[in-house]
Parts: structure tokens; C-alpha cells; sequence
């Protein structure tokens, strides 16, 4: 091979060298972003699951009215409507029972 041969061979491989490492570069740059969005996602969820995970484990709190024979969670709109002084509560469904009340069908 001549020496011009040996030197354009060189230039090519080069330019070809160049030419992947430019789209590796583009590749990493999209690739970054990518992760980024997925990790802003992760981080939606994680806080979504940390919060069913709160309701979860949050105690329940039911609540009657002195003059009715229904006890009902204390999301409930009925449950909302009961007057401050006729409102009895209860620490758990257990004790709502024991005083011969029945479900609400929010509490069934």
C-alpha cells in the first residue's frame, strides 16, 4: 500500500471514530433524559403508595349520633351532618358494636 492509501485509510477510520462517538454522545443526552422522567415518575408513585400506605394503617375512627342506632366512619357524609353535641365517638368498630349500633353501609 502506498503511504496516501495508509493516510486516507487513517482519516476515514477517524472520521468514522468521530462520527460514533458524536452519536453515542446524542445517545447518553437522550438516555439522561429518559431517566430523568422516569425518575420523576418513581417519585410520583413512591409518594402515591406512601400515601395509600398512610390510609392503611390510619385508625379508623366511627362516630354516631346519641339518637340513632347507626354508627358510621367518620368520612361519611351522614357522619358529617351529626351536630357536635349529639356526636359520640368510638376508637374502633369493636366499641360501636358493644353499644348494639349497626353499620352504616360506609362501615359495613
Amino acid at each position: 500500500m502506498k503511504t496516501e492509501q495508509i493516510e486516507d485509510n487513517v482519516k476515514y477510520s477517524f472520521a468514522l471514530v468521530r462520527s460514533d462517538v458524536l452519536a453515542l454522545q446524542n445517545d447518553i443526552m437522550g438516555m439522561r433524559a429518559s431517566q430523568r422522567t422516569i425518575m420523576q415518575a418513581v417519585n410520583e408513585l413512591s409518594a402515591k403508595i406512601e400515601k395509600i400506605e398512610n390510609k392503611k394503617t390510619k385508625k379508623k375512627k366511627y362516630v354516631s349520633s346519641k339518637a340513632s342506632n347507626k354508627y358510621h366512619i367518620e368520612e361519611c357524609p351522614f357522619a358529617h351532618r351529626i351536630k357536635a353535641r349529639n356526636k359520640v365517638v368510638f376508637n374502633d368498630e369493636l366499641d360501636a358494636v358493644n353499644e348494639s349500633l349497626t353499620a352504616c353501609e360506609c362501615a359495613a
